[in-house]
C-alpha cells in the first residue's frame, strides 16, 4: 500500500486559521441580524449575505479546532517491543505438542499408525515416517484428510495441527523389503504394534527405547508387489559387553554395549546389573536388576554409567545367556591392594608401558573374585622437603643469602630450621606472602600448613670476602631431596679451587697445568731449541690461563727454525725463496701471537677452564639428589683479581727480555743457508767459483 501526504507550510496554515477566525465572526454577525431586528440597522450588506453564507459553512468545516496532534514516528524501543510481540514465541515451546500414544497396524503391503497428539498452542509437529523408508500417502486429522505442509532436508513430514487433544492417522504402502524403519521424530509415551507377517522390534514394556521401530518381514508373501517372495534374514540378537570397573575413592562401573548382530535394525536386550549396582546415567530403563538396553536401527554403541559400593571383595559371574559376551576390565586406584581369582588375565593386544589394566575374557557360569583390602599404613613424616635452592652473592663487606623451600605437608604445626651463626633475617615470604619471623639462637620457628607449599627466607651476613669462603651451614632437622647450591662470586676475584657435591663445577685448568709440566721438562731437555726447562714453564704459565694456542705456535716455530739451520738444502733459486717467505710469514704471526697475548693478560681475566651445568656471570652451582638433616657445603677459593694482574705484568717483563736472547738465535737459524737467492747473486757467485 502507498500513502501520500499533502502538507502546508506554517505560513499557509496561519493564513488559514486567521481566514477561519473572520469567517465566523461574518458568520455570527448574520445569525444574530436574521434573530434581533435592531441589528439590521448596522451597515452590513444583506444583500450578498446568502451569497456568502454558503462559503463561511465551507470553512467553518475546515477551521482546525483546538490542538493538531502531529504524526510522529515511534522510537526504536517501542517498534522493538512491537516487534518482539509479533515474534513472540509461545511459552509452551519447545514442547507445544505431545505423542501420547500411538498404535501400529500392519499388513502385508501396508502401513498405518494412529497417533493421539495433544495440542497446547497452534503449531506445526512431525510425523512418522521419512522419505528413506516409510512415506505416508494419505492423512487425516480428525477424520479430515490433510496434506503435509512442510518437509525438511531428511524427508521428515510435518503437519498442521490447532489447539486441543487431536487424532492423526496415517496410512501408506509397505516397500517389498526384508525391513523397515520407522522413524518417529517425537516419541511417544506409550506404543502399540501389531500385524500379519511383521515382527516389531524396539518396544520394550510399552515404551519405543528409540526414536526408530523396526518392522521384520517374517514369513514370504506371494501376495507382494512384483511377487517378490522375501525370506527372514533376521538374525538373533547378539552383543558383546564391556564392564570397566574402577576402583578409585569412590567404586564405579562403565558399561558399554556394543553391536555384533544383526548388523542394521533396532532391538532391545535386557543385560543384569551387578549386585548392589546403580546406575546414574539419566534415560535408561532398569527395571528388576536389569538394564534394558535399546538399539537404534543406525546405532552401533550404547553405554552407561553406574557406582557400587566399597567392600573387601567382589564377585563377578559370567552368565550362561547366549545372547551377549562379556569383557571384564579392572583398574585400581593407588589406595587399593587388588588381587584376583578364578579367571587368568588376558594380556591385552597394546599394552600402555605406563598404565596396564587387567582384563578378563569369561566363558559361561565362570566366576572372578576381586579381593580389595587397603595397604596398611606406615609411618613417616608429616613434612618432606621435595626441593631445597641455597643461593649466596659473596661482597667484598658481607653476603646476601637465599633459602629457597618446597615442602610438603600432612598436618599444620612449627617446625624449626637452624640458621647460620651471625645471621641477620631481612624478610620471610610463605607462597609469595611476607610473614613477620625473626630466629631465637639462630633457630627460625617455621609455620607448617597441610598441603604443598613454598618458603624463601633471605638473610644478611656481616662476613666479608676472604680466600676461603663457604656456602651457609644450614640444619633442616629433616632429610631433604633435591638440593641446589650455588654462588656468586665479584667479578673482581680469581678463582683457583672448588669444592662441593659430586655434581657441579670441575676447574680443567689445574689437569692441563700438570700435563703442561711434564711436557715441558721434556722439551727443555732437548738442544733443538734455547730454551731450557725453567724458559718452558715461565712462558707456558703466563699463556695457559687465556692462550695455548699461542704457546703451541710458537713452540712450532722454534723447532721449524731450529730444523732450517741444520738442514742442507738442494733447492733452486725461486725453491728457496719461496721457503724463505713461508718462514718469514710464520716468524711474523708466531711472535706476533706471542706479544699480543701480554696486553690480553694484563686487561682480561684468567680462564680456568671451569665445566659446570650451571655456570656463568660468575655463579658456582652444585647439585645433590638428597641429603640428612644438615645441608651438604660447597666452598671455593679465590684471591683478589689484582695478584693475577700483577703476576701477568712481571711475566710481561720476563718475556720481553727472553724474547731479545731469542731473537738472534732466531735470525742466525733465518740466515744459515743466505736471506735470498736472485740471478745476479748467483752469476756472481759462479764466476767467483770458476776463477
Amino acid at each position: 500500500q502507498e500513502l501520500s501526504l499533502v502538507v502546508l507550510s506554517p505560513w499557509a496554515t496561519l493564513m488559514w486559521r486567521i481566514g477561519g477566525v473572520l469567517l465566523n465572526v461574518l458568520l455570527l454577525l448574520a445569525l444574530s441580524r436574521t434573530c434581533f431586528g435592531f441589528l439590521n440597522r448596522l451597515p452590513l450588506p444583506g444583500a450578498h449575505l446568502k451569497s456568502i453564507l454558503p462559503v463561511v459553512l465551507l470553512a467553518v468545516l475546515f477551521v482546525p479546532w483546538g490542538n493538531v496532534a502531529g504524526a510522529q514516528t515511534p522510537d526504536r524501543e517501542i517498534l522493538n517491543q512491537l516487534r518482539y510481540r509479533l515474534i513472540e514465541q509461545p511459552e509452551c515451546v519447545p514442547k507445544c505438542a505431545e505423542v501420547v500414544s500411538a498404535r501400529v497396524a500392519a499388513t502385508t503391503d501396508r502401513l498405518t499408525i494412529n497417533l493421539e497428539i495433544h495440542v497446547a498452542e497452534h503449531t506445526a509437529v512431525p510425523i512418522p515416517g521419512s522419505d528413506k523408508s516409510f512415506s505416508p500417502d494419505v492423512i487425516f486429522i480428525d477424520g479430515a484428510t490433510v496434506n503435509v505442509i512442510h518437509r525438511d532436508g531428511n524427508g521428515i513430514r510435518w503437519i498442521d495441527l490447532d489447539q486441543g487433544v487431536r487424532q492423526v492417522r496415517m496410512t501408506g504402502a509397505l516397500p517389498p523389503v526384508a525391513s523397515v524403519q520407522v522413524e518417529f521424530p517425537e516419541k511417544p509415551h506409550q506404543i502399540s504394534a501389531g500385524g500379519r507377517g511383521w515382527e516389531f522390534a524396539g518396544i520394550s514394556n510399552g515404551n519405543l527405547a528409540t526414536n526408530t521401530l523396526e518392522m521384520i518381514r517374517v514369513r514370504a508373501d506371494a501376495t507382494a508387489p512384483n511377487q517378490l517372495s522375501m525370506a527372514t534374514e533376521r538374525f538373533p540378537v547378539f552383543v558383546r559387553v564391556y564392564r570397566q570397573i574402577a576402583l578409585n575413592l569412590d567404586w564405579s562401573i562403565t558399561t558399554t554395549v556394543d553391536r555384533i548382530a544383526p548388523e542394521r535394525g533396532a532391538f532391545t536386550i535386557e543385560l543384569p546389573l551387578l549386585p548392589e549396582e546403580s546406575v546414574v546415567t539419566e534415560n535408561i530403563e532398569v527395571a528388576d536388576g536389569k538394564v534394558t538396553a535399546a538399539m537404534a536401527g543406525g546405532q552401533s554403541r550404547v553405554s552407561w554409567q553406574s557406582v557400587i559400593p566399597t567392600s573387601e571383595s567382589l564377585t563377578l559371574t559370567a552368565p550362561e545367556a547366549t545372547s551377549w559376551t562379556e569383557v571384564w576390565t579392572v583398574s585400581a586406584g593407588p589406595m587399593w591392594r587388588v588381587e584376583y581369582e578364578g579367571i587368568p588375565v588376558v594380556t591385552p593386544r597394546q599394552i600402555n608401558p605406563r598404565f596396564w589394566v587387567p582384563e578378563f575374557y569369561p566363558n559361561p557360569s565362570e566366576q572372578l573374585t576381586i579381593s580389595v583390602a587397603r595397604p596398611e599404613a606406615s609411618e613417616g613424616r608429616v613434612i618432606a622437603f621435595d626441593s631445597v635452592a641455597v643461593h649466596s652473592t659473596l661482597g667484598k663487606r658481607s653476603s646476601e643469602s637465599t633459602l629457597n623451600l618446597n615442602y610438603r605437608a600432612t598436618r599444620g604445626g612449627q617446625h624449626g630450621i637452624m640458621l647460620p651463626e651471625g645471621a641477620e633475617v631481612l624478610d620471610v615470604a610463605i607462597d609469595s606472602r611476607t610473614v613477620p619471623l625473626r630466629p631465637t639462637d639462630n633457630r627460625l620457628e617455621m609455620p607448617v600448613a597441610p598441603g604443598q607449599h613454598r618458603v624463601q627466607i633471605r638473610w644478611r651476613s656481616t662476613d666479608g670476602m676472604s680466600t676461603l669462603e663457604t656456602s651457609p651451614a644450614i640444619d633442616l632437622n629433616m632429610p631433604s631431596s633435591n638440593i641446589s647450591l650455588s654462588m656468586n662470586l665479584p667479578p673482581d676475584r680469581w678463582l683457583l679451587f672448588a669444592s662441593g657435591p659430586d655434581l657441579g663445577p670441575a676447574i680443567l685448568y689445574w689437569a692441563e697445568l700438570v700435563v703442561f709440566v711434564i711436557i715441558a721438562i721434556l722439551l727443555g731437555r732437548t738442544s733443538q731449541t734455547p730454551l731450557r726447562t725453567r724458559h718452558w714453564l715461565f712462558l707456558g704459565l703466563g699463556l695457559s690461563t687465556f692462550s695455548w694456542v699461542a704457546l703451541l705456535i710458537f713452540a712450532a716455530w722454534l723447532f721449524v727454525m731450529s730444523w732450517w739451520k741444520k738442514y742442507e738444502p738442494d733447492l733452486k733459486p725461486q725453491q728457496f725463496n719461496l721457503v724463505q717467505l713461508a718462514l718469514g710469514l710464520f716468524s711474523v704471526i708466531a711472535i706476533l701471537g706471542l706479544v699480543s697475548a701480554i696486553p690480553d693478560g694484563l686487561l682480561g681475566t684468567p680462564d680456568m677452564r671451569i665445566e659446570s651445568y650451571s655456570y656463568g656471570s660468575g655463579q658456582l652451582a652444585w647439585f645433590q639428589d638428597q641429603t640428612g638433616s644438615a645441608l651438604p657445603l660447597a666452598s671455593v677459593v679465590s684471591v683478589p683479581l689484582i695478584y693475577y694482574k700483577a703476576a701477568m705484568l712481571l711475566w710481561a717483563l720476563w718475556l720481553s727480555f727472553a724474547l731479545l736472547r731469542w731473537l738472534p738465535w732466531a735470525w742466525q737459524c733465518y740466515t744459515a743457508h743466505g736471506l735470498w737467492k736472485g740471478k745476479m747473486l748467483s752469476g756472481k757467485r759462479e764466476a767467483e767459483s770458476g776463477k
